[in-house]
């Protein structure tokens, strides 16, 4: 299956060969865990001047291993996709940084990649993290999206057992000393998810949320740094 991560960067073509540009981000529907379509930044008028970005439905897309073809991107971007999706581009939502909670509690982590079929858009596996330094401290958990609920406005809900999903890999782990790290690093990254969840909304015309989940990111790890250094266990 192709993943979030995975497909950014990857080039567009129609079917004749042509470049449409290259994905920039992978679009959920504003609500339920399935990919609905891509945000594409077009290749630069004459190397210099930049264009602004297209939107594809997935439905009229073909994933290959190197590329994404469409046979008729005018039918399946734009306006035209969005009747067919029902909701506006603007409304969705860039999954990959976005805080992840059970139904009734705390983020647990941010979604670092996710997996997905590339005929119905429906999410397999999620990969969470707590960032870098929980991830080699501790290790990362990985579910199946039939545990996601929703996606609140903020926060992608998914059921409690979800937050029971076991952890791999992570030195700190395997030395046993998990909870001394986990203590610190865990719980200061739920709270800092929590408080810069929502910026990462997709916005998709103004292209915030970009630069938005790159803050959150980059806020996260300094408070992942910060735990370590206070860590006297």
């Amino acid at each position: 299956m192709p993943t979030l991560r995975g497909l950014k960067g990857m080039t567009v073509t129609d079917a004749k060969g042509a470049t449409l540009g290259t994905v920039t981000h992978v679009l959920c529907d504003p609500e339920r865990a399935v990919v609905v379509g891509f945000e594409v930044q077009p290749p630069n008028v004459v190397y210099v001047v930049s264009r602004k970005p297209r939107y594809l439905a997935l439905a009229g897309a073909k994933v290959q291993a190197d590329s994404i073809e469409f046979e008729d991107p005018k039918n399946w971007g734009g306006e035209r996709a969005e009747k067919q999706l029902g909701f506006e581009w603007d409304r969705t939502v860039i999954w990959t940084g976005m805080p992840l909670a059970p139904v009734d509690g705390e983020p647990i982590g941010v979604v670092r990649d996710a997996s997905f079929d590339a005929s119905t858009g429906s999410i397999g596996r999620i990969l969470v993290t707590d960032g870098l330094t929980s991830d080699l401290a501790v290790g990362t958990r990985e579910f199946e999206g039939e545990y996601v609920d929703r996606f609140d406005g903020a926060v992608i809900r998914v059921s409690a057992a979800a937050e029971q999903a076991e952890f791999s890999g992570g030195a700190a782990r395997a030395a046993g000393t998990t909870a001394a790290v986990a203590k610190v690093v865990v719980s200061d990254a739920a709270k800092r998810a929590a408080e810069l969840g929502g910026s990462a909304v997709k916005a998709a015309a103004k292209s915030k949320p970009a630069r938005s989940t790159w803050s959150m990111l980059k806020e996260t790890g300094k408070a992942f740094r910060e735990g370590l250094e206070n860590d006297k266990d």
